[in-house]
């Protein structure tokens, strides 16, 4: 990953970022894989999980009901997808802007 020409303060807000996203999905999905039965609690912690993934996951946060009738696969990537796609996009973005700077000989700015 070309991320020398990137802000270390840059850098540093993504990889905490992308560390928020990781955790709050590892501890949904271990909720939901010992959960017995219905997993109530677990809207508190999809919660701020779907916000982080907004706004890819704007038609999760609004129209629950067409949810309930996903096959599992596609409703796990429906609440977890979208924030793990905004850190992809980001991270992807990084690299851009670093590659542009490189290749015009722009140092980074502090």
């Amino acid at each position: 990953m070309p991320t020398s020409q990137v802000s270390p303060s840059w850098l540093r807000a993504w990889s905490v970022h992308a560390l928020v996203v990781l955790g709050m999905t590892t501890l949904s999905v271990f909720a939901l894989l010992t959960a017995d039965g219905v997993p109530i609690g677990l809207g508190v912690l999809l919660l701020p999980l779907l916000l982080v993934g907004l706004p890819w996951s704007w038609p999760a946060l609004t129209a629950t009901v067409w949810l309930d009738q996903l096959p599992i696969a596609l409703w796990w990537v429906a609440l977890f997808g979208p924030a793990v796609l905004n850190v992809v996009l980001h991270g992807a973005l990084l690299v851009a802007v670093a590659t542009l700077r490189r290749r015009r000989g722009r140092p980074r700015q502090h």
